[in-house]
């Protein structure tokens, strides 16, 4: 729940700053992206000087993964080579080190176990078998010890010495890619900034309401979102885009919306 008050604040702080110019300012900065998980060279002109590009997400979602999928392909399309990070355990991914297709992948503790929280679901099982195609190389960085957030930049970092050239795109809750502290403590968004400055790019998840399949004060299941009718959602016909961060926030360097999020169901082996 802490994630969907999160949300809310973010479209609270936007809401103070609306006038004419910002509604404006959206409408000319606004990249579309009809299909989340299409190549889309106009995204790829605005990221590609990044070598990190952290995505925040809602757990149990469809529209993130495509989104990160999206992204993969339109680094691998223009020649870069791409590294892909999930918040998921490394342990818990052994049996895609030894069979590393869709089969190995299906025997991981994390897709064949009971998800806890939404994140073992079919749109990021997809996300990463789709990535795999690509010849991507993989981190997967969670940490659920003390100083998770701490120890989750750390892996990132030891697995971006594979490839210094790479760009490394993560997919995290929204929180984790915060690029300011949350609630007085530094995230793993925080710890990547300091290290690398503007070569950090975060990308925060908003959208206009929907479904989630996610964990929250009354339990595990497809929760219903309201819409917002945010300025995200008013000034502009896309129904997805890309937006860089045009306001006076600091939490993101840019936002990802969608007129609808859609639950994702935990992946079925």
């Amino acid at each position: 729940m802490y994630k969907i008050k999160h949300f809310a604040l973010i479209i609270l702080a936007i809401g103070r700053l609306y006038s004419q110019n910002v509604s404006e300012a959206i409408q000319k900065n606004a990249v579309e992206c009809k299909d989340p998980a299409a190549v889309n060279q106009n995204l790829y002109n605005l990221l590609k000087n990044y070598r990190f590009i952290c995505l925040g997400e809602m757990h149990g979602t469809k529209e993130p993964a495509e989104f990160l999928t999206g992204l993969a392909k339109t680094f691998a399309s223009n020649n870069k080579q791409v590294i892909i990070g999930f918040e998921i355990q490394d342990s818990l991914m052994a049996s895609f080190y030894q069979q590393h297709d869709s089969s190995g992948l299906s025997k991981t503790a994390f897709f064949s176990g009971k998800t806890v929280d939404g994140r073992g679901s079919e749109a990021w099982f997809r996300a990463i078998n789709t990535c795999n195609k690509l010849g991507v190389r993989f981190c997967f960085f969670d940490n659920t010890k003390a100083n998770r957030d701490f120890v989750m930049y750390e892996n990132i970092l030891k697995c971006s010495r594979a490839d210094t050239n790479a760009v490394f795109i993560t997919l995290s809750g929204n929180i984790h890619n915060k690029i300011v502290p949350h609630n007085g403590s530094k995230t793993m968004g925080c710890y990547l900034k300091e290290r690398f400055g503007k070569k950090v790019c975060s990308i925060n998840y908003m959208n206009n309401g929907g479904t989630m399949f996610s964990k929250t004060a009354d339990g595990l299941k497809i929760h219903q979102v309201a819409p917002g009718n945010s300025i995200f959602s008013t000034v502009t016909a896309y129904e997805n885009y890309y937006l860089p961060n045009i306001f006076n926030i600091e939490d993101y360097n840019g936002f990802f919306y969608t007129k609808t999020m859609t639950a994702s169901l935990p992946f079925a082996p």
